[in-house]
């Protein structure tokens, strides 16, 4: 088997490809660019395409199938850009990568409170050594209302660890899920 990586970083996922090829005996090639008229030629005798989040229109994945490719490997959770109506005409296979919800939820209430607190402003006057307080002040998270869109297992775990913050939690899902209605846990107002 052979996989053509797009969007590759070579800082970190590199190693991975190396690892794979050693463990498994996988060939691949790889560019940092995302698919694009000028490189999808690289996948040729491919079986298979790995890229994050891109333009995998029905044009593209057309492109994909005619050098031979069989297999869209895409790293991220979600797989809402890849057109997998064209996929399965095309008789290509599509999958994704999967996270553990604590990772993703605990990562994203990093990026809230890092934003209440106004961190990467904090960070660039420290930069330039300066240490007074002078827009760096910023909100008391446990004031504020969050929002949670979708409540599955990513944001079910958000909710359980926001709970502990003192937050409002204002959660929307097609479906209204009753752990997360009557969960003990939430010491917060949660709101459908």
């Amino acid at each position: 088997m052979k996989i053509c990586f797009y969007a590759l970083r070579e800082y970190d996922e590199l190693i991975f490809c190396h690892e794979m090829k050693d463990k498994y005996g996988i060939d691949f090639t790889y560019t940092t660019e995302y698919p694009n008229d000028e490189n999808i030629s690289l996948a040729s005798g491919c079986d298979g395409m790995s890229c994050t989040p891109c333009d995998m229109s029905a044009n593209v994945l057309k492109a994909f199938h005619d050098v031979g490719v069989k297999y869209i490997l895409t790293r991220s959770i979600g797989y809402d850009h890849v057109d997998l109506n064209a996929a399965r005409e095309l008789g290509m296979k599509v999958d994704n990568v999967t996270y553990t919800p604590t990772g993703v939820a605990d990562y994203a209430i990093m990026l809230m409170l890092a934003s209440v607190r106004r961190f990467a402003h904090i960070l660039k006057r420290t930069e330039l050594q300066d240490y007074s307080l002078k827009n760096k002040l910023g909100r008391d998270f446990s004031q504020c209302t969050v929002g949670v869109m979708g409540t599955g297992k990513i944001g079910e775990t958000v909710i359980k660890h926001l709970s502990g913050f003192g937050c409002r939690i204002l959660a929307y899902d097609v479906y209204e899920k009753e752990s997360v209605k009557s969960s003990q846990l939430m010491l917060t107002s949660i709101r459908f």
